[in-house]
């Protein structure tokens, strides 16, 4: 081991099928690396799966993982479909049990995390890649439980399926034992490890509220300028699906405003409320409130529009100018 420290295959065996398979035929043809370079995962492997099983992005705001999920073990599949949420298929791994609204984004388990050669050779010598891979493990031992689940994992309402179609309830049901035979199922795990077996602190918790972690990237002070548009994950991909999903809620509260300007106009009307002075003053200053609102909100819309729009470009001519750049220097 590089760093000294011994680190165990947590199974004793692959599961069958997998050990007639090549390992150049559980990895893709291309991956991108974080300056967006294509490279091939059989010439980069290990680069490949410390990408492949990231979750850095989660570790750096552990503190506040706190208010995105809870320290407890994921819902099973089954479960995921009886709250009706659609299963999003993802290859990232930090978007990994992360939901929103009615959908969770799931990772497909990688079929090299079943052989022991992958874990011999590449994952057993980097604590990162050993740390990820045990915790990712640990999340499907949490999503798949029953045979129930594991019928889900598989179905055609899922596409691709979340496991190899050749795998068997039987195979499965062996390999998850003799993992957890080493790995508690019971998050909130220890910070350093469990028994001889680390495991990514990101796993100290199961489900987590996209929502939330792109409100902390947005606004969280180190990395503030950054993240401030896109957040975690953005969803959106036009300026349209932006403002209809964040400024929604001003549809509700101008309907609001109307009722009672309505209702103020009609007590304004009767008899009995024309003299009262009350009456007329908080009619006046919600009159203006009112204005003042629709103008600030109008105001912050074009305001916002022209700052993401700005950002955008600027973002674009930056790596147009660094793709001549570094086309120039490779002639």
């Amino acid at each position: 081991m590089e760093d000294g420290v011994e680190r165990l295959i947590p199974f004793s065996t692959s599961v069958a099928f997998c050990s007639a398979d090549g390992r150049r035929n559980l990895l893709p043809i291309l991956f991108a690396d974080q300056n967006y370079k294509l490279l091939r995962p059989t010439e980069h492997i290990d680069a490949f799966l410390r990408q492949d099983l990231s979750v850095e992005r989660l570790t750096k705001i552990h503190g506040w993982l706190w208010i995105v999920g809870r320290p407890q073990a994921a819902r099973s599949l089954h479960r995921q479909k009886m709250k009706n949420r659609a299963i999003i298929v993802t290859e990232q791994a930090d978007l990994h049990l992360t939901w929103a609204d009615s959908y969770i984004f799931i990772k497909p388990l990688p079929q090299y995390l079943l052989r022991k050669d992958v874990w011999r050779d590449h994952l057993c010598n980097d604590a990162t890649l050993y740390e990820n891979a045990c915790g990712f493990l640990l999340s499907y031992a949490w999503l798949i439980q029953s045979h129930l689940d594991f019928e889900v994992a598989k179905s055609d309402d899922i596409k691709p399926s979340l496991l190899p179609q050749n795998l068997k309830w039987s195979q499965w049901q062996a390999f998850m034992g003799e993992f957890l035979t080493n790995v508690s199922p019971d998050p909130p795990l220890p910070r350093n490890h469990i028994g001889p077996f680390q495991v990514n602190k990101r796993y100290q918790y199961g489900e987590l509220r996209l929502g939330r972690i792109n409100l902390i990237y947005r606004f969280a002070p180190l990395w503030w300028y950054k993240y401030l548009f896109d957040g975690y994950h953005s969803g959106y991909d036009q300026y349209r699906t932006f403002f209809a999903r964040n400024f929604a809620w001003l549809i509700v509260v101008f309907a609001y405003i109307t009722v009672v300007l309505t209702a103020m106009q009609v007590g304004l009307a009767l008899d009995g409320f024309k003299d009262d002075s009350r009456l007329t003053g908080a009619s006046y200053g919600f009159s203006v409130f009112s204005l003042v609102l629709v103008a600030a909100a109008i105001g912050i819309a074009i305001l916002l529009f022209i700052v993401i729009f700005v950002y955008n470009l600027t973002m674009t001519t930056i790596a147009q100018i660094s793709r001549q750049l570094e086309a120039r220097r490779s002639r």
